[in-house]
């Protein structure tokens, strides 16, 4: 009874390393995700779960790009913007007969921000109709201006500054990106004669 035991045991043990061998690399996730502005990241432990030296022998690439041999990049970083673009970049680690594959995804959640924003504006009548010239924001992926005017619920999205009469308008002044974030915040615009 005592031989059938441990001859059962033994089978059992081997069995399970079998298994484990099967699969020694782990996702940590299906899916990462980086924010527009920065690099993935060229760590392999980032993405996979596996002992040390297991790790160093899997091939992990992201777009087709060897972490192992992460790019020299002597580029402004307008080029590196567009290397490191908004999008869906596919991930695959190998290891022996062992292939997983994840998706790393770039997205720009952040919105613009004011680098000059003027809290009242005095323009002569008649004179100036291009107001959003004066108010700067920036972002990664651009920025439109746009001036709602606060003080007409009639005509709030028509603003003809060249046209208005004298007086003060209370305005709202949104910087928005490509993506659809913005930031939003309130001047004045004081016409004079």
């Amino acid at each position: 009874m005592k031989k059938i035991l441990i001859i059962v045991s033994m089978v059992t043990v081997l069995i399970g390393c079998g298994t484990n061998d099967d699969e020694k690399i782990k996702l940590k996730q299906d899916e990462f995700i980086v924010e527009f502005g920065m690099s993935y990241s060229y760590n392999k432990a980032d993405y996979i779960k596996a002992d040390k030296e297991i790790l160093e022998k899997t091939k992990v690439t992201i777009n087709g790009e060897d972490l192992d041999n992460p790019p020299v990049l002597d580029t402004t970083f307008e080029q590196w913007l567009e290397i490191y673009a908004v999008g869906e970049y596919e991930g695959v680690a190998t290891y022996n007969n062992q292939t997983l594959r994840f998706t790393v995804k770039i997205e720009d959640t952040t919105p613009p921000e004011w680098f000059y924003f003027p809290a009242e504006i005095e323009i002569e009548k008649g004179s100036y109709d291009h107001v959003q010239m004066l108010f700067k924001a920036t972002d990664y992926s651009g920025v439109r201006i746009v001036i709602n005017n606060l003080s007409d619920e009639s005509n709030k999205n028509d603003l003809d500054f060249a046209n208005m009469e004298v007086g003060e308008y209370e305005i709202d002044v949104i910087a928005m990106d490509k993506y659809g974030n913005k930031i939003s915040e309130r001047s004045k615009v004081v016409v004079k004669e």
